[in-house]
């Protein structure tokens, strides 16, 4: 029973996520929004990109989340920063929630859960939130592991976008 338990233990730490580090290069990603178009990190070369992972549209939390992130950004997006919002959710859910949320950054659809889980965001049972922010070179600028952390940064993220950084 020991040998069993400490194998299922191993099993369980090998699946633990390794987190990324700042200044890896970011995993390259092709995803579609909620209106059908594919947009992929590469394209961003040259802009800070935010990335926005978080577990599942309609719900409280996400609600809750995106909301703070459109108040945040909201009067500051540019060509200089780029935000998407990741989630497994349908195009068509994300186009619903989009419509309800009334935000101004694209959500990006990752049924299969591949980008979600190079960025290793992929919890236990569902995404966890993440937020990742890649800079104009393509690399990890900098990795929050949760919202409050992220917004602890907020004066960060705005001089980045006012590109005072």
């Amino acid at each position: 029973m020991k040998k069993f338990l400490i194998l299922i233990f191993m099993v369980f730490v090998s699946l633990q996520a390794v987190p990324l580090q700042i200044g890896d290069d970011a995993p390259e990603f092709i995803l579609k929004d909620q209106e059908g178009y594919a947009h992929n990190l590469s394209a961003h070369r040259g802009s800070f990109v935010l990335l926005f992972f978080y577990p599942r549209d309609f719900t409280p939390p996400a609600q809750k989340k995106l909301k703070t992130m459109q108040s945040l950004i909201s009067d500051s997006l540019n060509s200089n920063f780029v935000v998407y919002g990741i989630s497994t959710d349908t195009i068509d859910k994300h186009r619903q929630f989009y419509d309800k949320m009334h935000i101004s950054f694209d959500l990006l659809s990752d049924v299969e859960g591949g980008v979600i889980s190079a960025y290793k965001a992929n919890g236990f049972i569902e995404t966890k939130p993440l937020v990742v922010l890649i800079g104009p070179d393509g690399r990890l600028f900098k990795v929050y592991e949760n919202m409050q952390k992220f917004l602890y940064s907020s004066n960060l993220i705005k001089s980045i976008i006012n590109r005072r950084i």
